[in-house]
C-alpha cells in the first residue's frame, strides 16, 4: 500500500464517515418511500399511515394556503378538502363560510371522506372546493374532477407540475408520496374536459396555484 493511499485513508475523518452514513440512510428512506408509494398507487389506496394523523402535516405549508386564499372570493361557501390543521380558516376573506374535510376527523363539522375510495360523497351547498397539496395524492384525478364538477362552480387548487425540472422525475415524485404526474397543460386540459376553465393561475415556488371556474356557472 503506497503512501498516497495511506494519506487518503487517514484524511477521512469521523465526521466525514458520519455524514456519508447519514446521506446513505436518507437515500434508503427515500427509496423505501418511493417503493411504498408505488405499491399504494398499484392498489389505488390512500396513505392512511401518513395522513391519518397530523404528524406529517408541516406548519410551513401555511404560506401556500395563505397565497391560495387570495383566489377565494368574499362571502362564499368553501369546503377545504384535505383540511389538516385547518390553516385556511383564518386566512379567508370576509363573510366566507368554512367547512373542513379530510380522511380523518379535523374537528367540529369535519366531513370525513377518502377521495381514493368508492363511492365519492355528495357535497351539497358549497360554492368553492379548496385543495392545497391534495391532487398529487389522488390516483384517479379525472374521476375526482368529474365529481367536483357536479357540486362546485369553482375549484381552487395547487399542483406541483412536471414542467419543473426538479419535479419531473417519477422516482422523485414517488419519494414525495405523489401518485400522479401532470404537466401544467395536461392538468388544465383535464379540468377542461369537465367544463372548467382557468380563471386565474400563478406560480408559487415550484407549484402552480389555479382557480378553475365552470363555464356553465359564470
Amino acid at each position: 500500500m503506497g503512501w498516497r493511499t495511506i494519506s487518503r485513508m487517514r484524511s477521512t475523518s469521523p465526521i466525514d464517515i458520519h455524514s456519508k452514513q447519514a446521506r446513505l440512510a436518507m437515500n434508503v428512506r427515500s427509496l423505501l418511500k418511493a417503493i411504498r408509494t408505488s405499491m399504494l398507487k398499484a392498489r389505488g389506496q390512500s396513505d392512511y399511515s401518513t395522513w391519518g394523523s397530523l404528524d406529517h402535516i408541516k406548519e410551513n405549508w401555511e404560506a401556500r394556503t395563505e397565497a391560495m386564499s387570495a383566489l377565494v372570493l368574499p362571502e362564499t361557501r368553501i369546503l377545504e378538502i384535505g383540511a389538516g390543521h385547518r390553516m385556511l380558516e383564518k386566512h379567508l376573506p370576509p363573510g366566507c363560510h368554512y367547512t373542513p374535510s379530510d380522511i380523518s376527523d379535523r374537528g367540529e363539522g369535519t366531513i370525513i371522506c377518502d377521495l381514493n375510495s368508492e363511492p365519492l360523497p355528495t357535497f351539497d351547498n358549497f360554492e368553492v372546493a379548496f385543495l392545497a397539496g391534495v391532487l398529487e395524492y389522488i390516483h384517479n384525478v379525472d374521476r375526482l374532477v368529474k365529481h367536483l364538477a357536479v357540486y362546485f362552480p369553482t375549484v381552487v387548487t395547487s399542483y406541483c407540475v412536471t414542467d419543473v425540472a426538479s419535479r419531473s422525475s417519477r422516482i422523485k415524485r414517488r419519494r414525495h408520496r405523489w401518485v400522479n404526474d401532470y404537466s401544467q397543460a395536461e392538468l388544465i386540459s383535464l379540468f377542461a374536459r369537465h367544463g372548467y376553465r382557468v380563471d386565474r393561475q400563478e406560480w408559487w415556488r415550484e407549484q402552480v396555484l389555479f382557480r378553475f371556474v365552470l363555464d356553465s356557472k359564470v
